[in-house]
This record gives structure tokens, C-alpha cells and sequence, in this order.
């Protein structure tokens, strides 16, 4: 998996969601919380080309068990900093509703699906590799 071959799909994800969250101005119940979505696409457009780069660089490695730490290390990193998101975001906003986790969790899982995908493809080159030293 090339840069570009993360890099564009990120793009366009982000882009996509930034259109929605423009739109989400003029749906009355969570205009309120466009400020959450921005946060939390900003985390995680940067929460994945950190995960990206680690995990291309495991992937690579000659430690068979590399990726699939990466894998796990990145897995509880974003759920601690979801939820850590999520209780400062109520702490310092103090919104009147608890509909501002709706605009978050829709971030997370569109930004899940696409970390799914990437890593997928990681894992392959990973597996490859594992393979090939099992052989010889």
C-alpha cells in the first residue's frame, strides 16, 4: 500500500464529512454541535496517519509480531481518547443535550471503516512476509 493509496481515501473521507458537518448548520438539533464534529475529524485524520505510519512500518518489519501490536496499541489508544474526547468535550462545553455524542460516534465510525480498510491491506503485506521467513 502506497502513501497515496491512504492519503487520497483520507482526503476524500475528510472532505466528505466537513460537507456534512456544514449541513448538519442547518438541521436545528445538532447545529449546536459542529464543534465536535470538527474535533473529533481533526483527531481522527491525525489519529490515522499516525496509525497509517506505524503500521506501514510494522508491516515491513522483520518482527512477525509487530503489526499486530501496533494493531492493538492503536485499537485501546482510540477508544481511551474517544471517551477522554468525549468527557472534556461535556466538561468544557457543557451542552444542553447528550445529542452532541451522535455527530462524534458518526465520525468514529466512518473513520473506523476506513482504518479497517487500511489495515487490512497492511495486514496482507504483514502476513506476506511472516510467511515467507516461515518457509525458509
Amino acid at each position: 500500500m502506497t502513501h497515496q493509496n491512504f492519503l487520497r481515501p483520507l482526503l476524500g473521507l475528510s472532505l466528505a464529512l466537513f460537507v456534512l458537518v456544514i449541513l448538519t448548520g442547518y438541521f436545528a438539533p445538532l447545529a449546536p454541535y459542529q464543534d465536535i464534529f470538527f474535533i473529533s475529524i481533526l483527531f481522527f485524520v491525525v489519529f490515522s496517519i499516525i496509525t497509517y505510519g506505524l503500521a506501514h512500518t510494522a508491516a515491513h518489519s522483520s518482527n512477525k509480531f509487530a503489526f499486530t501490536h501496533v494493531t492493538f496499541l492503536f485499537l485501546f489508544g482510540k477508544l481511551f481518547f474517544s471517551v477522554l474526547i468525549l468527557i472534556v468535550y461535556k466538561k468544557i462545553a457543557q451542552p444542553e443535550t447528550d445529542l452532541f455524542v451522535l455527530p462524534f460516534f458518526l465520525v468514529y465510525l466512518c473513520y473506523t471503516a476506513f482504518e479497517t480498510g487500511f489495515m487490512m491491506k497492511l495486514g496482507r503485506i504483514s502476513g506476506k512476509k511472516s510467511g515467507k521467513r516461515s518457509e525458509t
